[in-house]
């Protein structure tokens, strides 16, 4: 069972490499926005990015050291780096964890668990929606926790804050070492340098999101408190941890309700596998007692008999879509470009125009939209903002929905429409409207 739940791995993730190169840039909305950040990166534009959110976003706020290796790889694999690097991040993802598992216990249930850190549905979705920074800081994360339990705490220190550098999620997973020990003081030797950093990070770049239930995934809190639940039942003793979990769920689905600025639920998702990660060896154990004495020759490959059929059915839903078309971009009227780059273009979807556009020379005054942002807006307060903006032109693509869609683009196109804002490309599903100067013709 276990030679063959490591085929299934194998054939797994040879597949969902194999979309990345040959369904490029069209899996999900996140691996063009990485692919431009790198294309920026090997163009020297390291501090902010011009193109992008009016010029304003900084290139490497997060995922930089992955961003970084990205940029020295491109002018050799192009659009494909993005593909490369979550590869390569296959080998080395089972690799770190195998060897903190071996830390934790025997080799058997450490190899095992090893595969399970793969061969979940979680992985395969953080692989498929190509979460490029996170999965890196779960390598680097793995690497401080293994020389932090071997006793290096110096190294485990730096690789702690290369860590969170490149997403500060990855603090859950040094933090996880408390659920093993929960000594504070013993942790806060390696990890206070990393906790402080992500502090840094939490008030510099990221606020509370949302003003409504729209910006709450109530499928992340439920699956973050199933998670807490789990974490209770594996170490009682870790209650004070659940608890407070529990907390914040509550809070998060409170604040949306009263339409307070509310946490960000969307990566709830990603705390909750970070949190349970370095359990899996005592989940495996707690199973083994569960198991009937008939069946204790298959004790270790029970859980795969779960695993592999949600892995299976997350690669079927995650991979069969196709998000959007690249060649809708590289196809345009020359015409049509030379007038998108006179000015800021708004960009109301998401997708492979991040990529695209920005190396014609365009700039978006904004790096995708989500559907909260436009969410109940008024006309008049939509027309202010792309005023503010200094927006001249707004891209959207998108399949027409049916009239009770809820996508972010679709609300907003109906707004544009009633702002009777001219309509001067539609192709492909892609559709250009100009926003007129009202500025400029007031001083005219």
């Amino acid at each position: 069972m276990y030679k063959l739940a490591v085929i299934a791995c194998i054939a797994i993730y040879a597949w969902v490499v194999f979309q990345f190169f040959a369904r490029n840039l069209i899996l999900d909305s996140d691996y063009p926005f990485h692919a431009h950040t790198i294309w920026a990166t090997s163009n020297g534009h390291l501090l902010t990015n011009p193109f992008i959110n009016g010029g304003n976003y900084l290139t490497l706020m997060y995922g930089g050291p992955a961003i970084l290796v990205g940029g020295l790889l491109y002018p050799l694999t192009g659009v494909y780096t993005v593909a490369i690097l979550l590869a390569i991040a296959v080998p080395t993802l089972w690799y770190l964890s195998k060897r903190v598992f071996e830390c934790l216990t025997n080799k058997k249930v450490a190899r095992l668990a090893a595969i399970i850190v793969l061969l979940n549905p979680f992985t395969v979705y953080f692989f498929l929606t190509a979460k490029l920074p996170f999965l890196w800081a779960i390598c680097f994360a793995l690497a401080s926790v293994f020389l932090h339990l071997r006793g290096r705490n110096l190294f485990a220190s730096l690789a702690g804050v290369l860590a969170v550098i490149t997403h500060p999620l990855a603090i859950f997973l040094l933090g996880a070492v408390l659920l093993l020990n929960h000594d504070v003081k013993r942790w806060l030797k390696p990890f206070f340098l990393p906790l402080s950093i992500t502090f840094i990070q939490l008030l510099l770049f990221f606020k509370p999101i949302g003003l409504s239930m729209a910006a709450v995934s109530i499928v992340n809190v439920f699956i973050f408190a199933v998670v807490m639940g789990v974490v209770f039942w594996l170490k009682r003793e870790a209650w004070p941890f659940c608890a407070l979990g529990l907390f914040v769920s509550a809070v998060a689905i409170v604040t949306g309700l009263l339409r307070l600025p509310t946490l960000p639920t969307a990566y709830f998702d990603r705390v909750a596998f970070l949190t349970i990660l370095l359990l899996i060896p005592l989940a495996i154990r707690k199973m083994e007692c569960l198991v009937p004495f008939a069946i204790r020759k298959m004790k270790y490959a029970f859980p795969l008999l779960f695993l592999v059929p949600m892995t299976l059915g997350m690669v079927y839903t995650r991979a069969a879509p196709a998000m959007d078309d690249p060649e809708v971009y590289r196809t345009l009227p020359e015409s049509v470009l030379e007038n998108l780059k006179e000015g800021y273009v708004k960009y109301a979807s998401d997708g492979s125009a991040l990529y695209e556009l920005p190396r014609l020379g365009i700039k978006f005054s904004n790096s995708g939209q989500e559907m909260f942002e436009v969410e109940n807006i008024d006309p008049v307060t939509y027309a202010g903002r792309l005023e503010d903006d200094n927006v001249s032109y707004i891209i959207l693509y998108g399949e027409p929905p049916d009239e009770n869609s809820i996508y972010g683009w679709y609300i907003e196109e109906k707004i544009i429409q009633e702002l009777g804002y001219p309509l001067i490309y539609s192709a492909d599903n892609l559709k250009i409207y100009v926003v007129p100067r009202q500025k400029q013709t007031d001083n005219s």
